[in-house]
């Protein structure tokens, strides 16, 4: 199978009543007999399909997410590692935050310096509601402007939850240049507010975790 990395759709035509082609913004195409939309939230595809601007954009949502890229030692990896080689996600619901946890690569993989290459690169993404009355606050928690206070927020919101989950986020350091920070982006917030619906199933606090596939 060809892959094309950064292109950009621009229009869909179809030549003939069994094929679809594609229009990028590169002035190039690609012809076949399905035309397999996969281009998350801000979709070119469902905008061609739905023909209709307002109708194909995403609706903003009342949640604020916020994560980190981390080096974690083999120690603590390993833990996590047993409960999913991949990925694993779920929520507290006695918040209503909502962590999705992924592996970026392994000692077996990984090109780190000598000394560091016995360690695994991981993704935590963690979200929660945008509201009055959050963690007692008398105004919804904006996520912060600064990469270690955006740490620390995330260190707030795994109080009280069972091990390994709260490890995992208690060890993403402060200021060590190791932590990429992300913010509010509308994509996003539209994506983890998709997942939430699903804290009702799994349990941080009892560690109680269902693993699902979002497709």
């Amino acid at each position: 199978m060809s892959r094309q990395w950064s292109k950009t759709l621009t229009a869909v035509e179809h030549p003939n009543s069994r094929a679809v082609t594609a229009h990028f913004s590169d002035l190039t195409t690609a012809t076949g007999s399905l035309l397999i939309g996969a281009d998350g939230t801000q979709s070119h595809t469902r905008s061609y399909l739905l023909n209709d601007p307002k109708v194909a954009r995403n609706n903003p949502l009342p949640v604020r997410l916020l994560g980190a890229s981390v080096i974690y030692p083999r120690p603590l990896a390993e833990k996590l590692h047993a409960l999913d080689p991949f990925f694993f996600q779920g929520g507290d619901p006695a918040s209503n935050a909502f962590m999705y946890y992924s592996f970026l690569d392994t000692p077996s993989n990984n090109t780190r310096p000598e000394g560091q290459e016995d360690t695994y690169e991981c993704q935590i993404m963690l979200s929660y509601p945008f509201r009055i009355g959050f963690k007692g606050k008398e105004q919804p928690i904006e996520v912060p402007a600064e990469g270690p206070k955006r740490v620390v927020l995330m260190k707030s919101l795994a109080e009280g939850w069972a091990e390994p989950f709260r490890e995992c986020v208690i060890r993403v350091a402060v200021g060590s240049g190791r932590a990429q920070i992300l913010g509010p982006n509308p994509t996003h917030q539209a994506l983890l507010c998709n997942l939430t619906q699903l804290c009702a199933e799994s349990d941080f606090r009892q560690n109680q975790v269902r693993l699902f596939l979002i497709v």
